[in-house]
């Protein structure tokens, strides 16, 4: 068994109350520079030990009676050399029963020099009042040899009286505090316990450790908890922590909600970098804002929120909020300098006006802002009452949508499209449809603008397609045809890099060919990246698939788009089917243009006989609408009189 003088570390048994050393081993013979155990127990160690160390050596026995040990670097000084040690400190029972010191000391140089700080052990004494009395060498070194009182130390005087209030109470005070050192305002851990000395006067015990560098890592990780790291504003929990005490205060403050117009778009098509760099730009330029205190937000994705004390009520909220859609609706700047165009909507809440609580005031501003973007965007929409009611809709749909394949309540209705001439079917359209028992029918458009709000676009148009063309076959079956089948692609699908894969490969699945299918795009997705050879829609098309431009004339109408599309059809907007005289003369020059670019024209909308004679007088190719028949589930064309 190994022998207490074969130990490397030095230990020695410190009688507390006597001022000495009662044992020691070898290691610790040398560490206090003597030259025999004898030697050692005969020191005194209360001369020159300052009330403060005398102190804090009755406070670390009261520590032992209750079973703690303690930690710390010492600074010592035998026979005049200076040496620095890491010290275990426990409690052990004297022969007598009294209770004794053990100290199990290491030297600080194979410690880490980054621990030390915290570990020292700093004392001083204060009398009640606050004021020096005495302190050991470490506190000299953090403080200086000017001794100065309790209240010139705190950097917040204003707790010494809270410090007294808890000694008065005999509690022993414990907490954080910034005070003036050396090296400037430093975080110590701080333990203030009164005491008394030999003539029984009473005084306050400071024990401290330095803990600023802990500190201020607790302060970074606080401010990166509340900070969005992409573009250094608030976070949502940030933002809370801030503007909710002034909502407490019954501040008067207005939020506003932002969201970028188009963004998506930009992320899905260019790359994350890119959207990133536009977020960062966003943020640039709310901070640039000419408001005071203003607090902004990145709510998250492209949603940011921003907050504007309004004390007097004197603010021009309309003015300001334009102002901000102004700000943010500038174009932005990719990493080559090419502009993108992106704009803002934004919606207002007030507090008190609207609510008191932040949870509902920004609720409310988002249904202000969603407002905007029903009124074409790129403005901004004070809230009223009631707006609320359509978020809560939006956010139910939201809720019942993640399911809807999963529950099996999504379903597809197929529209003919005719070929007038001999009255065949050309091609079925695939239109979704969703039956959610909670919440009834659901439009398609209410059902596509949630789809691609949230993401679920992608799995959502794969179920489209693969249902869609899966049924093809019975299609033709039930209808003794060979038509087409016909799906529409949302813009931010069609960017999708897996998309043309996934299209051949449900086509193979079921021995179809890409001439079997036709994907419809509107005219908006068109307008970027015409001329590159990675356009998607040139993917597409080069496989053999048959691309059909929907909606042609509402909105997006350039002729040049036309030119440079390698589409099959062009589906002409219902809008342009009338019953007045000029239907045909429309239609006839539509169709010309159509057909001298080597594509075929199809119209939609057709509901009534006069229509349809009017359309194939004009020359147009294929025809769609109630006319011919309704857009109805597969099952129905087992009919025989499935179309007119």
């Amino acid at each position: 068994m190994l022998q207490k003088d074969e130990l490397k570390t030095a230990v020695w048994i410190f009688d507390i109350d006597k001022s000495c050393i009662v044992w020691a081993n070898q290691s610790a013979l040398d560490w206090w520079e003597s030259p025999s155990l004898e030697e050692l127990q005969s020191r005194n160690f209360e001369e020159g030990a300052s009330q403060a160390v005398k102190d804090g050596l009755r406070e670390y026995q009261n520590k032992f009676y209750n079973n703690e040990s303690l930690i710390e670097l010492w600074h010592f000084s035998p026979n005049g050399i200076d040496k620095k040690a890491y010290c275990w400190l426990s409690g052990i029972r004297l022969a007598d029963n009294r209770m004794g010191m053990q100290v199990e000391a290491t030297p600080s140089n194979i410690i880490p020099e980054s621990f030390h700080a915290n570990a020292i052990a700093i004392m001083a004494t204060f009398d009640m009042q606050g004021c020096f009395q005495s302190c050991n060498p470490p506190f000299s070194s953090e403080f200086g040899n000017v001794r100065p009182s309790l209240s010139h130390l705190l950097c917040k005087p204003e707790l010494l009286a809270v410090i007294k209030h808890s000694l008065s109470k005999k509690q022993k005070y414990e907490t954080d505090l910034l005070l003036h050192a050396l090296a400037g305002d430093t975080w110590f851990r701080a333990s203030f316990s009164a005491s008394k000395d030999t003539e029984n006067n009473a005084s306050m015990l400071c024990q401290l450790h330095n803990i600023d560098e802990r500190k201020k890592r607790e302060f970074l990780l606080l401010e990166q908890a509340h900070t969005d790291s992409l573009t250094g504003l608030l976070n949502r929990r940030g933002f809370s922590v801030i503007i909710q005490p002034k909502l407490t205060a019954e501040q008067n403050i207005v939020i506003f909600y932002i969201d970028l117009d188009g963004f998506k778009m930009i992320n899905d098509s260019l790359g994350h970098q890119t959207g990133d760099l536009v977020l960062q730009q966003v943020a640039t330029r709310l901070m640039a804002l000419e408001f005071a205190a203003l607090d902004c937000c990145r709510f998250g994705g492209d949603e940011f929120v921003v907050a504007l004390p309004n004390i007097n009520r004197a603010l021009n909220i309309d003015e300001i909020a334009q102002s901000i859609v102004n700000t943010l609706s500038v174009p932005y700047e990719d990493d080559n300098g090419s502009l993108l165009a992106i704009s803002a909507s934004l919606g207002v809440a007030r507090c008190p006006d609207d609510s008191d609580d932040l949870v509902e005031l920004i609720r409310f501003a988002d249904a202000a802002m969603y407002c905007s973007k029903k009124r074409g965007k790129k403005r901004s929409t004070i809230f009223i009452a009631g707006m609320e009611k359509e978020i809560l809709r939006k956010s139910r749909v939201t809720q019942q949508l993640n399911k809807a394949i999963e529950k099996g309540e999504l379903s597809l209705h197929y529209q003919t499209i005719i070929d007038p001439y001999d009255n065949s079917i050309y091609s079925f359209e695939a239109l979704l449809r969703w039956f959610n028992p909670e919440l009834g029918h659901v439009s398609p458009q209410e059902l596509i603008d949630v789809a691609e709000r949230t993401g679920l676009i992608h799995e959502i148009e794969n179920w489209v397609i693969n249902t869609a063309i899966s049924s093809l076959g019975r299609l033709r079956q039930y209808t003794n045809s060979q038509a087409r089948i016909a799906v529409n692609i949302s813009s931010i699908h069609l960017v999708d890099k897996g998309l043309t894969p996934y299209l051949l490969s449900t086509l193979c699945k079921h021995r179809l060919s890409p001439r079997d299918l036709i994907i419809e795009i509107t005219e908006s997705v068109l307008l970027d990246d015409l001329d590159s050879t990675n356009n998607p829609v040139t993917a597409i098309s080069s496989t053999g698939i048959n691309i059909s431009i929907d909606d042609f004339g509402t909105g997006y109408s350039s002729l040049a788009y036309l030119q440079k599309i390698k589409a099959t059809s062009v589906k002409i907007d219902k809008a342009f089917v009338n019953d007045d005289g000029n239907l045909v003369e429309t239609l006839s020059a539509i169709n010309n243009v159509i057909v001298s670019l080597g594509m075929r024209s199809v119209v939609e909308g057709i509901e009534t006989e006069q229509q349809a004679n009017s359309a194939k007088k004009a020359g147009i190719a294929l025809q769609q609408g109630y006319w011919y028949t309704k857009p109805k589930p597969l099952d129905a064309y087992k009919e025989p009189k499935h179309h007119k």
